[in-house]
């Protein structure tokens, strides 16, 4: 994939409810119940995104779906994960952009759909791609 990526550590002492801002509330709720106790000096925030329009696969008759790979990010379980999509034009009328499947330490899957028509043709021909961030611990 040639998305963008980037990462960097939070510094000790860096409370995870700063990422409420950024993430939805249900991300922070789950960041915090499953990272309690956790050392702080090892919670990273990754972020990045899939190719434009390259990385989508057909899924059924007209859906599509992309996989997005962390593993550059180096997490050791997987981490609180928020997305979004963009695009050229027309990326409002997909459904299921921050919906994660499948989500681990090295990957996730996002699905996406529309009411009419063909998702995979309108995703690639448009540009189409998720930007993350991932929130967890490296060691």
């Amino acid at each position: 994939s040639s998305g963008i990526n980037a990462e960097w550590p939070l510094r000790p002492g860096t409370k995870i409810l700063i990422f409420c801002v950024i993430l939805s509330v249900a991300s922070c709720y789950q960041i915090r119940s499953q990272y309690e106790g956790g050392n702080e000096a090892c919670l990273t925030a990754c972020a990045g995104g899939s190719a434009p329009g390259s990385d989508w696969v057909l899924y059924g008759s007209q859906d599509a779906y992309v996989d997005i790979d962390l593993t550059h990010c180096g997490f050791i379980k997987a981490p609180a994960v928020t997305t979004s999509i963009h695009g050229k034009t027309r990326h409002w009328r997909a459904r299921g952009a921050s919906a994660v499947y499948s989500l681990n330490e090295e990957m996730f899957r996002v699905y996406i759909s529309r009411d009419e028509g063909n998702t995979l043709n309108e995703a690639k021909g448009n540009g189409w791609y998720i930007q993350y961030t991932a929130i967890g611990y490296i060691c």
